[in-house]
């Protein structure tokens, strides 16, 4: 599926919340700076065009501004903020932890991980060991599925 449509498809669901205004570069370079590779174009194209989105109990993080007033101060959408946190705790011990970008959790405590060496996203849960409940071959896959 074309990430282009994809952004459109998801600029048409409903309770929607992006970032309004221009992403900056910059913040789409301190995403990047997390990992030792560049970020997939499908990702970046989305991070221009939104920021993060979040929608009728999905969220796909990016780059958020803490101080939006939109949202209460409990909110944060940042992949940065994330990545950083899950890296120092839950991601301690995961294989290649250091290459995967946190774009999303689960209500149950598990990760979506965009992995930019591979181009894919994982969504990996932990109970005694970590596991990959599902993958997706892109990320423009992956903001498919979770828009169905």
């Amino acid at each position: 599926n074309d990430i282009d449509e994809v952004i459109e498809q998801l600029l048409r669901a409903e309770e929607l919340d992006i970032l309004d205004g221009v992403v900056p570069e910059q913040s789409i370079r301190e995403i990047e700076s997390l990992c030792e590779h560049p970020l997939p174009d499908d990702y970046r194209r989305f991070l221009r065009k939104c920021g993060f989105a979040s929608w009728l109990g999905h969220s796909v993080y990016g780059v958020y501004d803490g101080l939006d007033s939109r949202f209460p101060k409990s909110y944060n959408f940042s992949a940065v903020t994330h990545t950083i946190r899950a890296r120092q705790t839950t991601l301690a011990d995961f294989p290649n932890h250091e290459e995967a970008i946190v774009i999303g959790k689960d209500s149950m405590g598990g990760l979506f991980l965009l992995r930019p060496f591979h181009t894919d996203v994982i969504w990996v849960n932990r109970d005694d060991e970590w596991v990959i409940t599902q993958s997706y071959k892109s990320f423009g896959e992956f903001l498919s599925c979770q828009l169905q």
